[in-house]
């Protein structure tokens, strides 16, 4: 490969920033690898007599002389892959990063802290022993600290995010710091760490007006989840700056779509910045395009009350004007968003049932702190008499054959009715949410619903329905974008793993065994926080009906909770009714653990042994140092 053309592929590569999105979990067939070093630490099991012992080796005839082995494993800071030296490296080598041929991704949690952290820490230009891609590798290593919440390294991950980006670089070089800087401000999100707010706010102005905008936008992720006052401070800047350039370019626009979720409070700065930038793109205020409906619905937030009362008037009629009729969407998720019963004539008229939940939700919240309010009963009275009525439309009623049902506007409505008394929506709502046939979205929107308004079994139906996820893959058939927090993508399975584990409900754990990939991530980052004791018995217990790909992630997982598991591990791989998946995946858990009381099963080698590539792994598992 000529120099040029290897100049272009590192570039392509440099500028695929984001991780995919089953980067955390490792592949267990590629994780494990034979040690290669000498006089490490071994995890020795008592010979069996029973087994044959193989013969010694023999050595190199003695006329012949062994060549020296050159081993090119050690980190070189300041070299590239051009074999160009980078400006501004280190002077000294550091000490060699690893010490085993293995690293998290074979030997687990917490046994692999230490190699992450290193990793982590390592200067520019560090080369990593079987990782080619050393930006990749980085980035591989925050994200599993940002997820198992590794706190120790917040002060490298900080480093990394305020380290500048030389001129003398080559541009694929600077694009690689940046993807490290832009990782980095992701994991200190996730973290929590406030430490890091100053340096991401400093990230995100830098790259603000700069190429690649991919970069900004995490910087903005991260500023939103850590430092939502500060966010939208910054948010209130930016729309300033905007208003004050003579022309909306296709940049500001892409930014101001970026920006505007960000402003959640009344501000006065923020409603006059919005004006300004909203008669910029749309001078009429007419709705003339989706940029100008999201800036209707922000300036509602921001505290415009004439606007507000303006439109609560155009979408409580018959949409008489063009930005009602266009903006439709956005106006009513600002101007009914649910909070007050003077919304629900409006809400009914719509048919606006997720509004509608939170102002049920609401409603029976300040019931229970004693808030007296005399529209709440003619609120629900009126409510339960709309429920009856609209319980006969085609939409509602459960007719499959019906192309106007929509089952997630039917599983609210029997939601809403069972808050409010209905016995039969209750048993209704119920049946839908633990449903084994039903494949589709609405089962966990159900199950988030009842959990919302904490209707009676809620949560063992909730829990029945992640169970099933173990087997049945959902169809969405939505159209709507899932949302994201950083490297998690928020998706129906998520939204009611985040309400169980809010509740302190051990059975959240059930998602590291989710058929979908989206749902194992976020519980891994929540099982790392939260650490129920119940979790390991949860996870164990449901194991086997399992795909073998979850089996290994979410045992894998597991290993953060150290030894506290090794009771549900240990039955786990003695069941004799467990899958082989199960059981060979338990026997790599407890390796990771070095248990004792697997040496006898490391020993032996069955001829017919059906967890023969799992053994493998638990003997270089429990081989390995560190």
């Amino acid at each position: 490969m000529t120099r040029p053309l290897a100049a272009r592929a590192a570039l392509a590569l440099a500028l695929t920033w984001a991780s995919p999105a089953s980067a955390l979990f490792p592949e267990r067939y590629v994780a494990c690898k034979e040690e290669r070093a000498k006089g490490s630490e071994a995890f020795e099991a008592p010979p069996d007599p029973s087994q044959p012992r193989p013969l010694p080796r023999r050595g190199p005839p003695a006329l012949l002389e062994v060549a020296p082995l050159i081993v090119i494993d050690v980190p070189t800071p300041g070299l590239v892959p051009s074999g160009h030296k980078e400006v501004g490296a280190l002077a000294e080598a550091p000490a060699p990063l690893f010490e085993s041929t293995n690293d998290y991704r074979c030997i687990g949690l917490p046994r692999g802290k230490a190699g992450i952290s290193r990793v982590v820490g390592a200067p520019p230009g560090t080369r990593f022993r079987d990782h080619p891609y050393p930006t990749s590798w980085v980035e591989t290593n925050m994200r599993a600290a940002a997820t198992f919440a590794l706190t120790e390294v917040a002060p490298s991950l900080i480093r990394t995010l305020a380290r500048g980006v030389p001129a003398s670089l080559e541009p694929w070089q600077k694009l690689e710091r940046l993807r490290l800087r832009s990782s980095a401000a992701l994991a200190l999100a996730d973290l929590g760490e406030p430490s890091a707010k100053a340096p991401i706010l400093s990230l995100v102005v830098e790259r603000q007006e700069a190429d690649y905008p991919g970069f900004w936008e995490d910087g903005v992720d991260a500023l939103g989840r850590l430092d939502p006052p500060g966010a939208h401070d910054y948010a209130v800047r930016s729309l300033e700056r905007f208003a004050s350039t003579p022309d909306h370019d296709t940049r500001e626009d892409n930014q101001m779509r970026k920006l505007l979720p960000l402003l959640l409070r009344p501000d006065p700065a923020a409603l006059k910045a919005l004006k300004a930038v909203h008669l910029q793109i749309d001078p009429k205020l007419s709705g003339s395009g989706h940029a100008s409906c999201l800036v209707f619905a922000a300036r509602v937030r921001a505290g415009d009350a004439p606007l507000r009362a303006e439109l609560a008037k155009e979408l409580s009629t018959d949409l008489r004007t063009n930005r009602s009729a266009v903006c439709f969407s956005q106006a009513m998720a600002a101007v009914f968003p649910g909070e007050d019963p003077d919304e629900l004539d409006a809400l009914l008229l719509r048919h606006r049932y997720r509004e509608l939940l939170s102002l049920v939700r609401g409603m029976k919240e300040k019931d229970a702190r004693g808030v007296a309010d005399a529209r709440f009963e003619p609120a629900r009275a009126k409510l339960r008499a709309w429920l009856v009525k609209r319980a006969g439309d085609p939409d509602i009623v459960k007719d499959e054959s019906d192309r106007r049902f929509d089952p997630v506007d039917r599983v609210v409505h029997l939601a809403l009715g069972a808050a409010l008394g209905d016995s039969a929506a209750h048993k209704d709502l119920i049946s839908t949410i633990i449903d084994p046939k039903d494949d589709g979205i609405a089962p966990f929107i159900g199950a988030s619903a009842a959990l919302d308004l904490g209707l009676a079994g809620a949560a063992d139906a909730a829990a029945k329905r992640l169970s099933l996820s173990l087997s049945v893959h959902t169809d969405r058939r939505s159209s709507e974008p899932w949302a994201r927090r950083g490297w998690v993508t928020v998706t129906e399975h998520v939204e009611l793993i985040d309400r169980l584990a809010a509740r302190g409900d051990a059975r959240f754990a059930l998602g590291l065994l989710d058929r979908q990939i989206h749902a194992r991530e976020a519980t891994a980052l929540l099982l790392a926080r939260k650490k129920p004791k119940q979790a390991c018995a949860v996870v164990a217990r449901a194991a086997s009906g399992a795909e073998e790909h979850a089996i290994q992630d979410a045992l894998w997982a597991l290993s953060i909770l150290g030894s506290s598991c090794a009771a549900e591990l240990e039955a786990l791989f003695t069941d004799p009714s467990a899958t082989a998946a199960a059981r060979g995946m338990a026997l790599e858990a407890l390796a990771m653990l070095r248990e004792p009381a697997i040496a006898s099963a490391l020993a032996v080698d069955p001829p017919k042994d059906t967890i023969r590539p799992a053994r493998q792994r638990a003997r270089i598992i429990a081989s390995s140092p560190e």
